[in-house]
């Protein structure tokens, strides 16, 4: 809605004001004006005629027309568009183009890219005529063309390639015209007879170069040719007559250049001609008559060029020229021009009518030259009058505010901008009044806000900032009311809203912050009321946006503060206000409208709060809002038809609301509304009950009555079965096939489309599978299903489809789908199952006595003492260790059990020994031993049962930084520490033995440094069959002897020394190497070989093996490892400072610690 008073005065809100007119003028300005050129605009269209202004929706090569020259439309049987271009064949399903062309070396394809016509028998096959491509069958099963060429060599083939006319009579019989003759085709036989230009023959064809073609209800066909005008033919005889010209009659050259030829409902032939107008033959007695285009008079003919000729289901004629698409009344034998507007989008999109269609729907097609195709209601729900700037009969502005209609049936328009505009309606004439500084007596603002015809037939006008005035009709002068600073009987400010007479007579102004004012019209008084918050008499609001009076005589204000009555008796107003504690109170404070229906009801419409449903007794509301259907919570106008249905007007179009139901049905744009966007106070109905709304765009008017819905019950077809989203089968509905699917294909999807072509965007659809969907699938306009993992079997997949009105049809279309189902599925596979399963039983219960036996010994190895095994964790050398569950304390465990093949003493010893150097250490950073004993001879001890993930792992998945490899290797180093210090040598420290639990904070990967205080709580070094245990995979993959080896040091390897504490900070250092570089210091392919490159190889330094690694983190790791005892780092006290100092230059330097 435009508002552009709302909360502003003086010269800002003028000065924003007028900005906002100017900017709505310029975009008016490519908008075109349709006014009546008969008298009863609406009723003309529910008779059958067009409007003056046609609206028409281009498709073109922007979507998906493969060219922009349409040269022939049909439509086929299941309701498809077709359309003939110089570029491939177009099919339409509403929504989206199949472009057909020529297929290289595919022989069994259409044969030319220049389509000439295209045409549909009453068998339903599409025939397609092209240019030097010769003629096309299209078998729509098959989806495959038959060509049909000409061949020199055979008389009974096609007369030319060059395609020109195609005709399917009533007996069923296809005629072909070309360039070189008439064929009449066997089908029975696939053979051509040619009928070609005799000049010894005066009964053969008049011109060889056919290009129209038209059967009689008699059998006869009529042909118009290029040079030979109209020629009647007898199938029968193979006779020619010559109708037009005459034999012997003088005709201008381009009378006989026949380009198009119709009968009429009265039998009547009409032809159209290339350069000699349009003539129409009586073919009883032979005489025609002929219509020319004549400059001098805008009723003739559009222009001598007629290319196309329809009779529509109404009988009239459409004319596509070389200047346009012409209506024609034969009655009076004049014709009305439809032609292209550069400034209206929705005008005709090229002059140059090449072809005319009317679908099964009524709707109409116009084929253009370099303008596409398009479509167009001849009959629009509504009828739109909005302005075009290059005409001065339309409207003086396209934004309007008020109508008023006057005593000659004259409806009084108010323009904001462009002044005040009388529409004739039995003439269709427009008179502008606009401002004129220069007369007093003049209208004094050309915006215009409200109109009210008073009881003496005067005009009064309110305006944005002119004021109050009335124009006298018999003197056509304006008389106008200011405010008068000083006079409190003068209008209170001169930016009038709204009007409304009472029973005494006397006119209420609503303003826009000075409240209402009661006029006096025969002593020029005003009596204001005006809003004084420190009194609840008085009006709720400054600004009054509607004055309303009921049957009693009540006047009712709608403002920006809720609904006010004026009690005549106290001189007070009552309010009805918006209180959200009050579910029954006004929705919105803001009140635009108000309306009382025939219960004495009051409905109001709000600025944001819906319809409301006012009962004056109670003064208790109900409200209507988008969530019941209304298309937008801002409702500007009501009116109320014959019927007792509601019109309302809001932000997204027009909706009927039906009180008795509280449905809605609500129209748009696309529905004929000059624009969904309306505005407050724009509404009125006539003394005939017509209704007039006014938008942002113009103005709409519709008979209530008047509006119907589309019968049309639209056809429903399948487009596409895609598998896998890749496209399988197109136009299932024309091949009737039923689809047989594997099991495999498990993902499936149908596409379908309603071919009702209005407005397709508003068409629905629901679909079932039957055998899987219980119930239909409403899916709105969404035009796909997809399904998987269906199991075999039978189903039908049914959908149905609505057009724009919501007309279903209930039958839809079925396609039949059967899937394989797999081999376990099938029933002499489950009859063998059944017959297995029998042999199997008995087998099982000689067995089961067996099993039965065995129970007990199994109940005994799924526990050891009071722990219950859960699962094996992995095999070591002397024990298995396994995830159990201590049934006494209820916690998990991880439990050594000493192998069988072990007891003897040194393995019990070396397995007693182990545990309990675990349990002397108590030490966070080291498995815990919970417990130790003996079960049924077997030697166990259960230790702490971690989560986490080894250092070997974290290494595999991602490469730790600099910084994290140096804080694991420091807190390592302190365990080991820790260990030396209880007098525990470790011996077989590696990456698969350092676990870090799943509680560490982060890994490094994530750009995170791993802190020591977190590694303090989160590392766990496992002791020997553990650890074995954990890595088992890999220990299977590399052997546990040379798995261990890589961390052994020279010395201990060369037998030179025992184990001591320095063998654990070299297995360190290595793990540390590893850390860095993601490889071994060391390599060999066997285990000699390592042992010798571990004594006498040499190492590279870490920054060699990754450049990242710095050079000082380097030269430490070197130290660590080096091979000569007495030089190795190999002490607590000496490797904390060196790392720690690493530490900070790393954090000195970010760059380095990758």
């Amino acid at each position: 809605m435009v508002d552009t008073n709302s909360g502003r005065h003086g010269d800002s809100g003028r000065a924003a004001a007028i900005g906002f007119v100017c900017r709505r003028l310029i975009r008016s300005a490519g908008l075109a004006l349709g006014v009546a050129a008969a008298a009863g605009l609406a009723a003309g269209q529910s008779d059958g005629q067009a409007p003056a202004r046609l609206r028409f929706q281009r498709l073109s090569i922007e979507q998906g027309l493969s060219q922009s020259s349409v040269q022939s439309i049909a439509q086929d049987p299941l309701g498809f568009m077709w359309f003939a271009t110089e570029d491939g064949l177009n099919r339409y399903d509403g929504y989206a183009f199949t472009v057909y062309k020529p297929r290289p070396l595919d022989a069994a394809w259409l044969s030319d890219t220049y389509i000439n016509v295209v045409a549909v028998d009453g068998a339903g096959v599409l025939w397609v005529g092209t240019y030097g491509g010769g003629l096309n069958r299209f078998d729509r099963r098959a989806g495959r063309f038959t060509v049909f060429r000409h061949d020199p060599a055979d008389p009974a083939s096609l007369s030319d390639d060059n395609v020109t006319a195609i005709l399917a009579d009533r007996h069923g019989t296809l005629w072909v015209g070309t360039a070189r003759g008439l064929n009449r085709f066997d089908a029975a036989t696939g053979r051509w007879r040619r009928y070609r230009t005799q000049p010894d023959r005066p009964h053969s064809l008049p011109h060889d170069r056919v290009t129209a073609l038209a059967d009689d209800l008699d059998g006869s066909l009529w042909v118009g040719t290029a040079g030979g005008g109209v020629s009647r033919l007898d199938p029968s005889t193979g006779r020619f007559q010559q109708v037009f010209p005459r034999p012997g009659e003088t005709v201008d050259a381009g009378a006989a250049q026949v380009l198009a030829l119709c009968l009429d409902h009265a039998g009547a032939l009409w032809l159209g001609t290339d350069g000699g107008g349009l003539g129409r033959l009586d073919t009883a007695t032979g005489r025609v008559i002929r219509y020319r285009h004549r400059p001098d008079d805008p009723a003739s003919l559009g222009s001598d060029t007629v290319r196309a000729i329809l009779r529509d289901a109404d009988g009239d004629l459409w004319l596509g020229t070389a200047d346009g698409l012409d209506l024609m009344d034969a009655a009076r034998g004049a014709f009305r021009h439809f032609r292209h507007d550069p400034a209206d989008s929705q005008s005709l999109a090229n002059n140059e009518v090449l072809a005319v269609h009317q679908d099964r729907s009524g709707l109409l097609w116009a084929g253009t030259l370099g303008g596409g195709v398009n479509k167009f209601r001849k009959r629009e729900k509504f009828t739109a009058y909005t302005r075009s700037p290059n005409d001065p009969g339309s409207l003086a502005a396209a934004v309007i505010f008020a109508f008023a209609e006057d005593a000659d049936g004259a409806l009084w328009v108010g323009t904001y901008g462009g002044g005040l505009d009388r529409l004739d309606r039995r003439t269709g004439r427009i008179t502008h009044h606009r401002p004129d500084p220069d007369r007093a007596d003049a209208l004094p603002d050309g915006r215009i806000r409200c109109l009210a015809r008073g009881p003496d037939g005067r005009l009064w006008i309110g305006t944005a900032e002119g004021g109050l005035s009335c124009l006298d009709p018999t003197s056509g002068r304006f008389h106008t009311w200011r405010h008068q600073p000083g006079d409190p009987a003068s209008l209170g400010e001169n930016i009038v809203r709204c009007l409304g007479f009472d029973p005494q007579g006397y006119l209420w102004v609503g303003t826009v912050s000075a409240g209402v004012h009661r006029f006096d019209p025969a002593t020029g008084r005003f009596t204001r009321h005006a809003h004084n918050p420190a009194d609840p008499d008085s009006i709720a609001a400054g600004t009054v946006r509607d004055i309303f009076c009921d049957r009693a005589g009540t006047m009712w204000l709608g403002t920006d503060n809720g609904l006010c009555r004026f009690d005549a008796a106290r001189g007070a107003f009552v309010r009805f206000t918006s209180d959200p504690d009050r579910p029954d109170s006004l929705s919105h404070p803001r009140v635009f409208c108000i309306h009382e229906d025939r219960q004495g009801i009051l409905w109001l419409g709000t600025g944001g709060g819906g319809l409301n449903r006012f009962d004056p007794a109670t003064g208790r509301s109900r409200h209507y809002t988008e969530r019941d259907g209304l298309p937008n919570n801002l409702v500007y106008g009501i009116l109320e038809d014959d019927r007792g249905a509601l019109w309302l007007s809001t932000n997204r179009g027009l909706s009927r609301f039906d009180p008795a139901v509280g449905s809605f049905r609500n129209y748009d744009a696309s529905d004929g509304l000059p624009s969904n966007e309306f505005n407050a106070g724009a509404y009125y109905r006539t003394a005939a009950g017509e209704m007039c709304f006014g938008t942002i765009d113009g103005f709409a008017v519709f008979h209530p009555g008047a509006v119907r819905d589309n019968p049309f019950v639209p056809p429903v077809v399948v487009t596409a079965f895609r598998k896998f989203d890749q496209l399988v089968a197109a136009d299932l509905a024309a091949t009737g096939a039923a689809l047989e699917l594997s099991h495999r294909d498990n993902f499936f999807a149908f596409e379908f489309a309603a071919l009702d072509f209005h407005s397709p965007d508003k068409n629905r659809y629901a679909y079932k599978l039957d055998g899987f969907d219980r119930e239909w699938v409403r899916c709105g306009a969404r035009r796909y299903a997809s399904y998987t993992n269906l199991p075999g079997g039978d189903y039908t997949f049914r959908v149905r489809g609505s057009n724009n009105d919501g007309v279903w049809n209930e039958r839809g279309v079925a396609v039949a789908v059967r899937i394989q189902p797999p081999l376990w599925q099938r029933w002499w596979f489950q009859a063998l199952l059944g017959a297995l399963f029998f042999v199997l039983s008995v087998v099982i219960y000689r067995v089961g006595r067996k099993l039965v036996t065995y129970f007990h010994y199994w109940r005994r190895s799924h526990f050891v003492g009071h722990y219950r095994i859960l699962e094996t964790l992995g095999r070591g050398g002397l024990g298995t260790v396994y995830r159990a569950r201590d049934l006494v304390d209820d916690r998990v465990v991880a439990l050594k059990v000493l192998h069988e093949n072990a007891m003897d003493e040194t393995g019990r010893r070396r397995f007693i020994q182990e545990g309990l150097i675990c349990e002397r250490i108590d030490h966070p950073n080291i498995v815990k031993v919970y417990d130790r004993g003996e079960h049924a001879g077997q030697c166990y001890y259960a230790m702490e049962f971690c989560r986490g993930v080894t250092l070997r792992a974290l290494m595999t998945d991602g490469r730790l930084t600099v910084g994290d490899a140096l804080a694991v290797f420091l807190a390592l180093a302190g365990i080991v520490r820790d260990l030396h210090a209880a007098g525990i040598i470790h011996r077989d420290i590696k990456p698969e033995n350092i676990m870090l639990l799943d509680s560490l904070p982060g890994t490094g990967r994530s750009g995170r440094t791993l802190r020591l205080q977190d590694l303090a709580r989160s590392i766990k070094i496992l002791d020997f069959g553990v650890a074995k245990i954990l890595d088992a995979q890999s220990m299977t993959q590399t052997g546990t002897f040379e798995g261990t080896l890589y961390y052994l040091p020279p010395e201990y390897l060369s037998g030179k020394v025992k184990a001591g504490c320095g063998m654990d900070y070299y297995a360190l250092g290595v793990v540390l190497y590893e850390m860095l570089t993601g490889a071994k210091p060391y390599r060999g392919e066997g285990s000699v070989e390592l042992i010798y490159a571990i004594l006498y190889g040499e190492t590279r330094p870490p920054r060699e093996v990754r450049a990242t690694v710095p050079e000082a983190v380097s030269a430490f790791v070197m130290e660590v490892i080096h091979k000569d005892p007495s030089r190795r780092l190999a002490d607590f006290p000496a490797i904390q400072p060196r790392v720690e100092s690493l530490l900070q230059l790393l954090a000195a330097r970010p760059a380095d610690n990758e």
